[in-house]
């Protein structure tokens, strides 16, 4: 696999990441953004330790390296995570959802006191991201603990759902 890493179409900053990859399918090119999303179960306040919300962070984005995904911005708030990922071409999003929260879940058992009852809500959300708005979504995750002064995380959901969705995809939304 090679990666390559270029420049928006935007010049304003360099966080487009190609990859290249010659395997499993030779001559296979992919470049997809996702925005992915999930919240801890019944939204309880685990991360308010900065320190720990940091190394989280930063365990996820391991996390998603391991599954050949490029973690672009990985942030959040007391209660959830928003990462933005260049998707491998050979792993579904659900795969590496799946990973990151079952992964996580055991460091920040291990993290906060052998805490037995820290858990992930069931499911998660995920959006295309194209690659023109690649920088405002980064500064949006890079940017949580502004934005939650004034929104709940379901108001934040909701917002992001009005925006970034069609209204195909906005009437599911709610379901699962």
């Amino acid at each position: 696999m090679r990666e390559i890493a270029g420049t928006s179409r935007n010049r304003r900053k360099s966080f487009t990441i190609i990859h290249a990859q010659e395997d499993p399918m030779s001559h296979s090119y992919s470049c997809v953004f996702v925005h992915i999303v999930f919240s801890t179960k019944n939204r309880m306040s685990y991360f308010q330790n900065p320190d720990l919300r940091s190394g989280l962070h930063a365990y996820l984005g391991g996390l998603a390296r391991k599954k050949n995904c490029i973690p672009v911005a990985i942030g959040g708030y007391v209660d959830h995570v928003h990462a933005l990922l260049t998707m491998h071409n050979a792993i579904s999003v659900g795969e590496v959802v799946k990973d990151m929260k079952r992964l996580s879940t055991l460091w920040v058992r291990e993290q906060v006191c052998n805490s037995g009852k820290f858990t992930w809500q069931e499911g998660f959300s995920a959006f295309s991201v194209s690659d023109s708005v690649v920088p405002r979504v980064v500064r949006y995750i890079r940017n949580q603990e502004e934005h939650h002064r004034a929104l709940s995380f379901e108001e934040e959901m909701r917002a992001i759902l009005d925006k970034s969705s069609s209204p195909r995809c906005a009437e599911g939304a709610t379901g699962g």
